[in-house]
């Protein structure tokens, strides 16, 4: 009986816990856009993130959350920004490491078929 009613409270409580985390998301996300020319970054440069990693540490409520750039759905090598947010929504640290005009800077010319002697 006491496992039943754990579980319902648990089930009752994962539209909160997800709404919570939805409202962090769109804080950094609103963040990224509003900041763009600060992080000295493009429009292209954010069009196409992903998020890899979020989490909330326990001992002061701050949310974590780690954005890759990518290109044409393929992830750029160490390009990472992160945005820490406080329990009030308010941001408390970012870093970028994206790179800058990603667009203007990537070689699109198509290699040739290599073959492997393996």
């Amino acid at each position: 009986m006491k496992l039943k009613f754990t579980l319902s409270c648990l089930i009752l409580a994962l539209p909160f816990f997800l709404s919570g985390q939805a409202s962090k998301l769109n804080v950094g996300l609103q963040f990224v856009q509003q900041n763009i020319d600060q992080l000295k970054l493009v429009e292209s440069d954010i069009t196409n993130i992903k998020v890899e990693d979020m989490y909330m540490t326990k001992h002061n409520g701050v949310t974590h959350i780690y954005y890759v750039q990518q290109h044409a759905d393929i992830p750029v090598h160490n390009a990472i920004l992160n945005v820490n947010i406080t329990k009030d929504n308010d941001i408390l640290f970012h870093n970028s490491t994206f790179v800058s005009d990603l667009e203007s800077k990537v070689n699109t010319t198509k290699s040739e078929n290599l073959k492997w002697d393996i």
